[in-house]
């Protein structure tokens, strides 16, 4: 028998560069992507200038550049987790069943990549979650947000999650 140090989603990424014969081609293209997602998730948050800067702060770090040469687990997480921050931000001001699978499948391929950094990450999203979730349920009505849809929401967002920890679980055993 033999195992992958990798969990899965670290292998499914790099699997196609490999099968190029360019490995380290697909480490650095998830850090570019990665650093597209950062600084779209910064111009929903600061003016366009600061989020360009932050962008290219990121784009320039010398712990990116290291990493991407190391084919670790680290760049398909971060690629994952990137793509999880946009989405979520989007979903903050725009609750749609759609943003909500996009934030679920994210996450459930950062979890597939590296289990606890998926989960640290996404911790105080969470929490903001299902504050808005108990607050509309129970307390008050906010705009775009009702019972229905909040329920879908967590639901749009659970489902990817339960399939992925039902690979991981596959996977362990």
């Amino acid at each position: 028998v033999t195992a992958s140090r990798y969990f899965p989603w670290t292998g499914l990424w790099m699997a196609p560069f490999e099968r190029m014969g360019y490995p380290y081609f697909g480490h650095w293209l998830a850090g570019a992507i990665s650093c597209v997602f950062f600084h779209r998730s910064l111009l929903r948050l600061l003016p366009f200038s600061w989020a360009l800067a932050g962008g290219l702060m990121i784009a320039v770090s010398p712990g990116l550049a290291v990493f991407s040469n190391l084919l670790l687990a680290h760049h398909p997480t971060m690629l994952a987790l990137s793509v999880f921050l946009w989405a979520f931000l989007r979903l903050m001001h725009l609750p749609s069943v759609g943003n909500s699978l996009l934030v679920g499948t994210a996450l459930t391929l950062a979890m597939l990549g590296r289990p606890m950094t998926a989960a640290g990450f996404a911790l105080p999203f969470g929490v903001w979650l299902f504050a808005r979730f108990f607050r509309t349920m129970f307390l008050e009505q906010s705009p775009g947000w009702t019972n229905i849809v909040s329920l879908r929401i967590l639901l749009a967002i659970g489902l990817p999650l339960v399939v992925g920890g039902l690979v991981l679980g596959v996977i362990n055993r």
